[in-house]
């Protein structure tokens, strides 16, 4: 979300795996344990500005799981969640149909 931020390779930090971003720095308890940070949903955020009330359902309502940003240093987050470095290209990709196509009528094609 900083994208003026830059971090070494030994900070540690909190990842959103989904956007592919650096969340923030860790943050720390007094006791001297991580803080965790919870993850922002889209979809809360969709239902909250959709002020109407729906009830749930079905007979069982299954309470929300909370879910929190990973963390872990800098070095380690970039190789796992492919932060910085190079984007693949889609567009070398054939689509299916053409390629059974072609593999029809030639057997080895460029």
């Amino acid at each position: 979300m900083t994208d003026t931020v830059t971090y070494n390779d030994e900070d540690l930090v909190y990842v959103n795996p989904k956007k592919k971003q650096i969340v923030s720095a860790v943050n720390w308890t007094k006791d001297g344990n991580v803080e965790p940070l919870e993850m922002v949903d889209e979809r809360d955020e969709k239902h909250e500005e959709n002020d109407e009330e729906e009830k749930p359902k079905g007979r069982y309502i299954r309470k929300k799981k909370t879910r929190y940003y990973p963390w872990g240093t800098y070095r380690t987050m970039k190789k796992l969640y492919r932060i910085e470095g190079k984007e693949r290209d889609t567009e070398n990709y054939i689509d299916l149909n053409k390629a059974i196509d072609l593999s029809m009528e030639q057997p080895y094609w460029e």
